[in-house]
């Protein structure tokens, strides 16, 4: 990869890139993550653009291009220099102080400015996606754990940096079949579609993080018919419904090797 731009921020390096884009020529955008770690102080030199060497003469008759068609107003003095030009190419409308701040903090955090990823098995093809805000905050993460060219598993992060959903495709037929909620980093719950019908047939709750119960759920009435309490992956015991008639109504207790050590009825099965 080649430097091709040395961009004023993140916004116009993203700019950039979807000028080239446009010209079919892929650019990634390094040093996001510096600026964000900086807060507000000046980008130049810090967050530029990459492109494949073989690409980056093209790259750069493009950029001139663009350069040349967006006419810049003359540089206040102590403005901050960027690009390949020295001249800051960020030309925006007048807009309140406030009202500009809400606008432009909202995109900085928020909106996606970059995709970064990795090349697990070294075939040219990026399997791992990570998207980030022009802040430089982690928005997501998607992969390609079976090498298809088609993602696997989707990792989503708040604005804090914090795991809050995470969906995945088990099975790699196409269609994400396990969702998990997390809160503060911690998994809730975990929901698993087993048939594909969109509705979910296994849920595990957990506490601090830890699974503790797993349900099963009846596919046509949605109530639990098998409720399993379990420590360290293994099943202790289960409520279970032994007649279908939608009623937890009998408790098993399993050996550590999963056999049924007792067996009783629930007496007040409602």
């Amino acid at each position: 990869m080649k430097t091709v731009y040395n961009a004023a921020n993140v916004l116009e390096a993203q700019m950039l890139l979807d000028v080239l884009r446009q010209e079919g020529i892929t650019a990634h955008i390094r040093g996001a993550h510096l600026q964000g770690a900086m807060g507000e102080l000046p980008a130049a030199g810090l967050v530029r653009l990459e492109v494949a060497e073989e690409d980056h003469l093209r790259a750069r008759e493009a950029i001139d291009r663009w350069e040349a068609a967006s006419p810049v107003p003359d540089t206040p003095v102590g403005a901050t220099a960027g690009g390949s030009g020295g001249r800051s190419r960020w030309a925006l409308p007048a807009l309140s102080g406030v009202a500009l701040g809400v606008a432009l903090s909202f995109a900085f955090m928020r909106v996606p400015a970059s995709t970064e990823g990795r090349d697990n098995n070294g075939d040219g093809v990026l399997d791992e996606h990570w998207r980030f805000s022009a802040s430089g905050r982690h928005l997501s993460t998607q992969v390609d754990h079976n090498f298809d060219q088609r993602i696997d598993a989707i990792s989503t992060f708040d604005g804090h940096g914090q795991l809050v959903r995470f969906d995945s495709d088990e099975d790699f037929d196409g269609v994400m079949d396990t969702h998990i909620h997390y809160k503060h980093n911690n998994p809730e719950v975990a929901e698993v579609d087993l048939d594909g019908d969109g509705v979910a047939d296994v849920r595990t709750l957990y506490r601090d993080g830890v699974a503790h119960t797993v349900e099963y759920l009846d596919p046509l009435t949605q109530k639990v018919a098998r409720l399993e309490r379990v420590r360290l992956g293994a099943a202790l015991s289960a409520d279970v419904d032994t007649d279908g008639d939608g009623r937890l109504d009998t408790t098993e207790h399993y050996s550590r090797v999963g056999a049924v050590t007792s067996r009783a009825p629930i007496t007040d099965a409602r």
